[in-house]
């Protein structure tokens, strides 16, 4: 009976990947029925038990408080939040989206929610935010978030974020960017790899198991609003295999 030696993954792709290079490396099919064989191959088939998982301040779901008013309407976070590879043994890659309208949470309506207006600009229109966020070192507690006029909030390694996910990358694209070059206080601001040279690293963005980074954000809100509900916006951290 014919047996395979692979690495069980979830993605068919992956998994071809996997099984070539096993082949290569000459753990490949044997046949039972060969008059003469040396040498002979015992194939270990060997299932992965690991998935992607991401917490923030240790948690799924963590919450934080902001003040809007006309007079104030943007805001930016006070401390940082701390995100953490809490995977079960596996590499993975953040990325960073909101969501398209936030909630109002006294009715409970979404209709009272004010609406993402993907922009970037201080001043915005009735019922309309913005969220920016941006990775820096784990200790930049130390230091401390960019207030809510500072000039990081202006660069293209923190764009406003939209319910398309883009990946915590060191280097800055359509699809990648927030490593906030300010936010170095004794650490990294960037992902453990950078360009894949790394011992481990696959691609630009890898974080290794139980490995954290801080996470600091700006509000822009309207500049008026219809109704006196609180809102809730959310910024959303997923785990993905690279």
């Amino acid at each position: 009976m014919k047996t395979q030696t692979s690495l069980t993954q979830k993605r068919p792709r992956k998994f071809a990947v996997l099984a070539l290079t096993l082949a290569a490396l000459g753990l490949g099919f044997g046949s039972a029925h060969a008059a003469a064989t040396n040498p002979a191959d015992l194939n270990i088939k060997v299932t992965v038990s690991a998935a992607e998982s991401v917490i923030i301040n240790g948690s799924g779901s963590t919450s934080t408080t902001t003040v809007w008013s006309a007079g104030t309407p943007n805001s930016a976070s006070a401390s940082t939040a701390t995100v953490t590879n809490n995977a079960s043994g596996i590499t993975e890659r953040w990325e960073l989206s909101t969501v398209s309208q936030s909630s109002g949470v006294n009715s409970g309506n979404s209709s009272d929610g004010w609406t993402n207006a993907n922009s970037t600009a201080t001043t915005l229109g009735l019922d309309q935010f913005a969220i920016q966020s941006v990775f820096g070192s784990s200790n930049t507690v130390a230091s401390g978030c960019p207030n809510v006029s500072s000039t990081d909030w202006n660069q293209s390694f923190a764009p406003a974020l939209t319910t398309t996910p883009l990946t915590y990358a060191s280097v800055v694209s359509s699809t990648a960017a927030f490593a906030d070059t300010s936010l170095n206080a004794n650490g990294a601001y960037n992902p453990d790899c950078t360009n894949g040279s790394a011992s481990g690293c696959n691609n630009d963005g890898d974080m290794f198991v139980n490995d954290s980074r801080a996470l600091c954000w700006r509000l822009l809100g309207p500049s008026s609003v219809s109704a006196s509900d609180d809102q809730n916006l959310q910024i959303i951290v997923t785990a993905n295999v690279p």
